[in-house]
């Protein structure tokens, strides 16, 4: 274990605990003009410009990387308090895709969901029509239904993915995405991924629910999840706020802090990470233990 701090940060280092997702917390980047019409310039997901740039990114010989998700109805065990849920393969946060900046993602999904549903790969800057957008981007992909995503990842990063429908993204929907540089030299012997999210469904409640509650409390229409105001016009008035809302469980990794799965750390040693939310980024040291 490295005891020393590296004054630079590059993407491993920043992330040395990886990924901090509030599942609640995150919008995607569709965007509108002042007036909330889409612009006259738009670029469909079927034109020449989107192939000709994904075509750029695609080198010869380049490795594709083939994953299977499937989206379906799981249980999660919290301390010993099952919950009924939704998630990617069975688990909260779902399965790490990891690859290399360069490569060709294809990702097979598969919906066994009893509702439409769609993969956005959140931060990413790639071709249109694999941004996971239904009705923007994409048609929803139907419950029984597939659909293959494929794209080249242009950038180096640590990002995530998660359903642009509805409130599923404040379901166990989620993952972490891990673009590694090939070229980035980092002196540590341990990156981990840590995965937060304020957690309610299942309680005797969900998320749907949830939300009409909000709405009828006077908070306006919204994308896609409950945080507050996002997503709304910012300059029409927020009535309730998602703070109002009381979660009952906090999840690390999709566990409880009841029953955590420490990480312990050598006397001397610490983890040098840190925290990456829509607004901000704090860098922080460990010196006792982590949570796995």
């Amino acid at each position: 274990m490295n005891t020393g701090m590296s004054p630079r940060l590059g993407r491993r280092e920043l992330f040395r605990l990886g990924m901090t997702v509030a599942a609640a917390g995150f919008l995607a980047s569709c965007t509108k003009n002042a007036s909330g019409a889409a612009t006259s310039q738009r670029v469909n997901p079927d034109s020449p410009r989107i192939a000709a740039v994904e075509a750029a990114r695609r080198g010869q010989g380049v490795p594709v990387r083939r994953f299977a998700l499937n989206a379906g109805p799981t249980e999660l065990d919290l301390a010993g308090t099952r919950v009924s849920t939704w998630a990617y393969g069975g688990r909260v946060p779902g399965q790490e895709i990891r690859l290399r900046k360069g490569e060709i993602l294809r990702v097979q999904t598969v919906n066994n969901l009893p509702a439409p549903t769609s993969v956005h790969w959140h931060g990413l800057a790639l071709r249109n029509d694999m941004d996971g957008v239904p009705g923007l981007t994409q048609p929803e992909i139907a419950p029984t239904g597939v659909f293959d995503y494929e794209f080249a990842v242009p950038h180096a990063g640590t990002y995530w993915f998660h359903p642009h429908v509805g409130t599923q993204i404040d379901r166990g929907l989620y993952a972490p995405l891990i673009i590694e540089d090939p070229d980035e030299r980092a002196d540590y012997d341990e990156e981990l991924v840590v995965a937060l999210d304020d957690w309610i469904d299942g309680t005797g409640t969900d998320p749907d629910r949830v939300l009409e509650g909000l709405r009828a409390k006077g908070m306006p229409p919204m994308d896609h999840s409950m945080m507050g105001g996002m997503g709304a016009d910012p300059t029409a008035p927020l009535g309730m706020d998602a703070g109002d809302v009381t979660y009952p469980y906090y999840l690390v990794n999709g566990r409880v802090a009841a029953d955590p799965s420490p990480r312990p750390i050598e006397p001397g040693g610490g983890y040098d990470y840190a925290s990456s939310t829509r607004a901000a980024t704090r860098r922080s040291r460990s010196a006792s233990q982590v949570y796995r």
